[in-house]
């Protein structure tokens, strides 16, 4: 079965199964033709229309009856942190980001880690090694690993894409007994500056679902648009 987004790029509907963020429904990806030639040029576009990657493949939820999963970029351009955010890049100033190459052994182990505590839903936290750094790279797009180390421990990473126009979030993690420091959301606001920093005008985060609790954070980091399924609207949040 395939369908076509646009500039017309041929969808595979991949086969329906069990939600892994919403209880009791049934979800469905499409995904972009593997033979697709896909470059920097090609990959930016398709993350304007909602997409996100996973190894070599692009998809994008397309439910039968949901439209929850809203895919969202920061608009690094305007953004200024809240009162929170400001007192998070505080808190953990001590950290050093790099973005040399990876310690696979290393990454994995806070990865497991963390899916292990956090993320126990959608097969994540099974992942092996080698299944690992499959989901990390890709054979067309040479993805970024960020690595954020206090004392020289590695207390979280996260893979990032480096786009004409945007940084892209394909995964976060970290030391799930250093919550209260919130690495989560001091990952991101590290990815945003750097973004300033560069001149890219956006930062994409992923699916914001205002039904999940661990997957609605999103919204916190203004401004922010939401794709509907046909074009970006900004939203507002009462969050600061």
């Amino acid at each position: 079965m395939t369908e076509h987004a646009r500039q017309s790029i041929r969808l595979l509907a991949a086969k329906p199964h069990d939600c892994p963020y919403i209880d009791g429904n049934t979800a469905r990806d499409v995904i972009v033709d593997p033979d697709l030639p896909l470059d920097g040029r090609v990959y930016s576009q398709i993350l304007a229309q909602g997409f996100r990657r996973s190894g070599d493949y692009l998809y994008r939820p397309q439910c039968p009856s949901c439209r929850a999963c809203k895919a969202s970029r920061v608009l690094a351009d305007q953004f200024v942190p809240s009162r929170a955010q400001k007192r998070c890049l505080k808190t953990n100033q001590s950290v050093e980001v790099t973005t040399s190459e990876i310690d696979l052994k290393e990454h994995f182990a806070v990865f497991q880690q963390y899916t292990q505590t956090r993320h126990t839903e959608g097969g994540m936290d099974k992942l092996s090694l080698d299944e690992f750094a499959t989901f990390l790279t890709c054979g067309w797009q040479n993805p970024q690993i960020w690595s954020f180390r206090e004392n020289g421990q590695l207390i979280g990473g996260a893979i990032v894409d480096n786009t004409i126009d945007a940084y892209s979030a394909v995964y976060s993690y970290f030391l799930p007994e250093l919550k209260q420091r919130s690495l989560g959301v001091f990952i991101v606001l590290a990815q945003i500056q750097q973004a300033q920093a560069n001149g890219k005008p956006y930062v994409y985060l992923g699916y914001q679902i205002d039904e999940c609790d661990k997957m609605k954070y999103k919204t916190r980091f203004q401004p922010i648009e939401l794709f509907n399924g046909k074009e970006w609207l900004l939203h507002q949040s009462v969050s600061k």
